[in-house]
């Protein structure tokens, strides 16, 4: 307690003989770096707010992991995509709703706990999407072309058991001569 009020005592002087002769020139120094780090404080604050605007599934879309998806064609020609990983209920369930536009090169990876019939609706989905059904060995089972957009009816399903689906835009499969039968790699 006594080292306390020496360092108290210290502060005290300090402050009396440099800094009250100073005021204006310090409470100045003082303001400025007061906005500097407001400014700093609000523009990071913007960032994390404008990162949770909306429905609490904003916040699912921008914490998703990444991979690198291989398709492996019969003749062992490959395409690559980059895909943003839905492995959990939540994340499964948004998917890619409320987004109108996707990279010509990116997709969602659906991953599932066990290999059954999937179904997909594209409820709040502006973009019409392939759906690409993975069984367990990571072969293609099904693939769903061209599926409309912002409908809960119909459904998309797997028609086979499948444990991942991947959607891409419309169209992707068939430029990549992506095929039933196929194998993927991730």
């Amino acid at each position: 307690m006594e080292e306390f009020k020496e360092y108290l005592k210290v502060l005290s002087n300090i402050f009396r003989k440099y800094i009250r002769p100073n005021v204006p020139i310090i409470g100045g120094i003082l303001g400025l770096a007061g906005v500097i780090l407001a400014a700093i404080f609000l523009i990071s604050g913007v960032e994390s707010v404008r990162r949770n605007i909306g429905p609490d599934d904003q916040t699912l879309i921008s914490q998703r992991d990444e991979l690198t998806v291989t398709f492996i064609k019969s003749d062992n020609n490959s395409s690559n995509l980059t895909v943003e990983v839905a492995d959990t209920q939540d994340e499964r369930r948004v998917g890619l709703m409320n987004r109108h536009f996707l990279d010509y090169d990116r997709g969602m990876l659906f991953v599932f706990p066990k290999e059954e019939v999937l179904e997909f609706w594209m409820r709040n989905t502006f973009i019409p999407l392939d759906i690409i059904f993975v069984d367990e060995d990571k072969e293609i089972v099904y693939i769903q072309k061209n599926t409309t957009p912002l409908q809960e009816s119909p459904t998309y399903s797997s028609i086979f058991p499948s444990k991942y689906a991947i959607e891409v835009n419309s169209g992707w499969s068939d430029t990549n001569n992506i095929e039933v039968g196929d194998t993927v790699f991730f």
